[in-house]
């Protein structure tokens, strides 16, 4: 974990073979996955969630919580990803999130 990382879920790995991940963040049971999707842009940029551009200029945060909701595994997607804020988003099961850099 990095000093910039503002969860204790959050971390900054270096980059892996078959994966060029920034950053992987754990969702919280309390966590709205749209509320982590910020947390962990912001920790791969080293900002502020409050610092970065809106998530609904990328998705609609309240469409993405409600796709990643655990409802039941067979009607929750295994993979979400978009882009938001000059990175790759990828959401996994709705309890985790990973953001690497985008391909340019």
């Amino acid at each position: 974990m990095t000093e910039n990382t503002p969860h204790p879920t959050a971390e900054r790995l270096p980059p892996r073979d078959h994966d060029d991940a920034a950053v992987h963040y754990d969702v919280a049971a309390n966590e709205r996955v749209s509320e982590a999707t910020v947390a962990a842009v912001a920790a791969a940029a080293g900002r502020d969630p409050l610092d970065i551009e809106p998530l609904y200029g990328a998705i609609d945060p309240e469409a993405l919580d409600e796709l990643t909701q655990p409802h039941s595994p067979q009607h929750s997607p295994s993979l979400v990803e978009f882009g938001y804020c000059g990175y790759d988003v990828a959401v996994h099961h709705g309890r985790h999130v990973v953001v690497s850099d985008a391909d340019t």
